[in-house]
């Protein structure tokens, strides 16, 4: 899943990206956490994900999770 804006932007404007760029701007989410998310695909590249909630450098995509809910049962982590 791509979680750098800039390279999301990049992706869907069809614009040349290496590789590493991309290793380097994305993560790996467990299934059971992804399947309960609704995670948009990069517009033209059928099958590479899109992180449209906060990310940040320290918990990464935990942060768009933990703000979903103030409940902590309702967490899915």
């Amino acid at each position: 899943m791509v979680v750098d804006p800039s390279l999301v932007e990049k992706l869907e404007n069809h614009l040349p990206v290496d590789w590493r760029k991309v290793q380097k701007g994305s993560v790996q989410i467990w299934a059971y956490r992804f399947d309960k998310l609704p995670i948009p695909e990069v517009i033209g590249h059928p099958g590479i994900f899109k992180w449209v909630y906060d990310y940040d450098d320290f918990i990464g995509y935990m942060a768009g999770i933990l703000k979903m809910t103030n409940d902590p049962c309702n967490f899915i982590i």
